[in-house]
């Protein structure tokens, strides 16, 4: 039997320790390049920033975003501050204690939370959702099933006609009714704004609770109008759509992104309503004509 050498074994073993070395060495190059890489791009992209900067200030415009959040108003005077609404920004003091809930009012916060729960989610009839693309009238039925689901009631969501699936409909949302009326009186206040914490250090932690709220709000109102028009209650379809349009003005001087992205879906929801009035041609010519 052949066996190595103890020369041939040192030989293999330093041509092992050469070629691990080139690779050590090959590695460490390769990450000096790309730290070296990201250096510059950094310093070129902060130089880059800086020049922007030096430019949008001179042409006046507000980079501190703080300073965009709309002025604070009386509370009895302001939307955001009707019982309904109000406890969602009645944070307790910080720092909290232990366990403690950020909310004063969680009672009034959960109600708030729970209100039409029915309609969050995707707003895809194939998910059992009214559809809102416009050329299509809202399912009224598909409506009825998400409310009887949430109730869980296996009563059937059957109808021959479009005037019974409304008919039934608005039954089933009485009971939000006096919310609606809450919503519409405070409406007439001649001021919005939720108490949003943009003094907060970290932007990302800011509680933003009200946006879920009024989305499902106008969901509700959209499939209520809906029902409305289909039994040719057209003010009272008219008064849904205004609060509607109220709804999506109500966040509309908000400093963040995801406002106007919620804003922009309660209009859209909004706009379905109207069409449905216009295919039905049941809009007066003065409603088409109101612009408050």
């Amino acid at each position: 039997m052949n066996t190595p050498s103890l020369r041939t074994c040192s030989l293999q073993g330093f041509v092992s320790l050469r070629f691990l070395g080139r690779v050590l060495v090959g590695f460490a190059a390769l990450v000096t390049l790309l730290a070296l890489f990201y250096a510059e791009e950094n310093w070129r992209g902060k130089r880059a920033w800086e020049s922007c900067k030096s430019e949008l200030i001179a042409r006046g415009v507000e980079l501190n975003w703080r300073a965009l959040a709309p002025p604070r108003v009386p509370d009895e005077q302001n939307f955001a501050m009707t019982p309904f609404l109000a406890p969602l920004f009645d944070f307790n003091s910080k720092p909290l204690q232990p366990g403690e809930s950020p909310w004063r009012d969680t009672n009034g916060l959960e109600r708030a939370r729970n209100f039409a729960i029915a309609f969050a989610g995707s707003d895809d009839v194939r998910q059992g959702q009214p559809a809102q693309t416009l050329g299509h009238m809202t399912d009224l039925a598909a409506s009825l099933l998400l409310l009887r689901k949430q109730s869980n009631s296996n009563a059937p969501a059957s109808f021959s006609t479009r005037a019974e699936a409304a008919s039934a409909l608005l039954g089933a949302l009485e009971e939000y009714q006096p919310v609606v009326e809450e919503l519409r009186s405070a409406s007439r206040r001649p001021y919005s704004r939720f108490n949003i914490d943009y003094d907060a250090e970290d932007p990302v932690s800011i509680l933003l609770p009200h946006l879920a709220v009024l989305r499902r709000t106008s969901q509700l109102l959209r499939v209520r109008a809906s029902a409305e028009l289909a039994l040719a209650r057209t003010d009272a379809a008219f008064d849904d759509v205004k609060l509607m349009f109220f709804l999506a003005d109500s966040i509309r001087q908000e400093a963040t992104v995801i406002s106007h992205i919620v804003r922009i879906a309660i209009l859209a929801v909004t706009q379905q309503v109207v069409w449905e009035g216009l295919a039905e041609h049941r809009w007066s010519d003065e409603q088409l004509r109101d612009h408050d």
